[in-house]
């Protein structure tokens, strides 16, 4: 399942302000967390940076490229950080997003091109911003988004390869906006990465468009490794072209709980050839096309499979968190050259009635995903819950591989609230 072409990238005007980093305000600091093998007995300590100020007052929004650069658009800027969470630099000063720690000063997304470009948006009930970095010029753009959906509550950001051949043009990807307050049936695309101006409601498009039938067999590509979107997005980059979007509340009306993503920028009910559809649950493609999918069993149970035929056979393997932790929320994301998926998970703790963050690290060398290393995370003394109602907010999980095999992920815990991001650098 996919396309592909010949072609070289588009030289698309852009239309943004250039801009500058400067250093950022943060706060850095080491900290030790337990470790646990795969079978759960304990391997000691391991060494994690700790970073506080780059996300705003609730959440971070990790991304990270193949140039082993950790980036953060959790709240009204973008922070990145070349040095594994040592130092940071800022880009965007958007006054009136009013700061990263104001509590409506902004929530952001962010994800990284197939080019090596990263694409950013930020919102607030007083304005919408766009990001991007353009690899091949070296430079940041900042853009005001005068058309934006009237509640852009949480953005999320995902993108989409190409090429794609819009209005008379070539462009080699788009990315893809949508936000949970503002309805996930409701995308909107951007050509050049600043720009959001191409609406679509993956519902119509599914009525109207005819179905796609086909296995989600992928070509390899290093960069798939890089373009995963936070899972909780619903929406995910294939490496042959287009994207296919998960299940949401709107789309169940329509008799289809996937969509593809089409070359005209329409959405396209997807079903496998035979045997069931894909289940329920969030799915990455990694760089030698393989289909990794992690579907939430129950309140205490991940499973996950990967497939390296599109969906007609799978390795799996079945996860149990800790004894006494419940699941919350969690992402992942997978890197077949670096051979391990990082799955974050931000549990409750039953037995001390606090929250836990934990970092699962899983091979993906064998026939199946296996189990190597729990990795907790913070001190797990905290309880904090999702959304505007709650005392303490903690509202979703991020984790990111890094290029030389680090792993970088947020948490909360009593000394570290707002949350804050973790990298790690050294473990048993």
């Amino acid at each position: 399942m996919g396309w592909a072409s010949e072609g070289s990238r588009a030289d698309l005007p852009t239309v943004g302000l250039p801009e500058a980093p400067s250093p950022g305000p943060t706060t850095v600091a080491e900290h030790a967390y337990a470790v646990e093998d795969g079978a759960g007995a304990p391997l000691g300590l391991a060494t994690w940076r700790v970073v506080q100020g780059t996300g705003n007052c609730c959440e971070n929004y990790l991304a990270a490229g193949p140039d082993g650069r950790l980036l953060d658009l959790g709240g009204g800027y973008i922070y990145f950080t070349d040095d594994r969470g040592l130092t940071w630099q800022r880009v965007g000063v958007v006054d009136a997003l009013g700061g990263d720690n104001n509590p409506n000063g902004g929530e952001g997304g962010l994800v990284v091109a197939p080019d090596g470009d990263v694409v950013g948006f930020t919102w607030s009930p007083d304005v919408a911003a766009s990001f991007k970095y353009d690899a091949q010029a070296g430079q940041w753009y900042r853009s005001e988004a005068l058309v934006h959906p009237p509640l852009a509550d949480r953005p999320w950001v995902a993108m989409a390869p190409g090429p794609f051949g819009v209005a008379g043009q070539q462009v080699p990807y788009v990315s893809v906006f949508t936000a949970t307050k503002g309805g996930r049936d409701f995308v909107t695309f951007s050509l050049d990465g600043l720009n959001y101006l191409v609406p679509s409601q993956q519902s119509l498009d599914a009525l109207l468009v005819p179905p796609v039938q086909a296995w989600l067999t992928q070509p390899a590509d290093p960069m798939a490794d890089w373009t995963q979107s936070n899972s909780y997005a619903l929406v995910y980059a294939m490496p042959g072209g287009g994207a296919i979007a998960a299940r949401t509340t709107e789309l169940l009306t329509t008799g289809c709980a996937w969509r593809v993503l089409t070359p005209s920028l329409q959405w396209a009910c997807h079903h496998m050839p035979s045997g069931p559809d894909l289940a329920e649950g969030r799915v990455a493609f990694d760089s030698l096309g393989r289909l990794h999918h992690l579907a939430w069993l129950d309140s205490t149970r991940l499973q996950y499979r990967i497939s390296g035929d599109g969906g007609q056979s799978w390795g799996e393997t079945n996860f149990t968190l800790p004894p006494s932790h419940r699941i919350e929320d969690w992402d992942f994301k997978a890197n077949a050259a670096l051979g391990f998926a990082a799955v974050a998970v931000h549990a409750h703790n039953d037995a001390s009635g606090k929250d836990q963050d934990l970092v699962l690290r899983i091979g993906l060398a064998g026939p199946a995903p296996a189990l190597q290393r729990t990795y907790f995370v913070g001190a797990g003394d905290l309880d904090a819950g999702v959304g505007v109602g709650a005392a303490i907010r903690f509202d979703f999980a991020t984790v990111v591989i890094l290029a030389d095999g680090g792993i970088a992920t947020s948490f909360i815990d009593a000394a570290h609230n707002p949350p804050a991001v973790a990298v790690l650098l050294q473990g048993p």
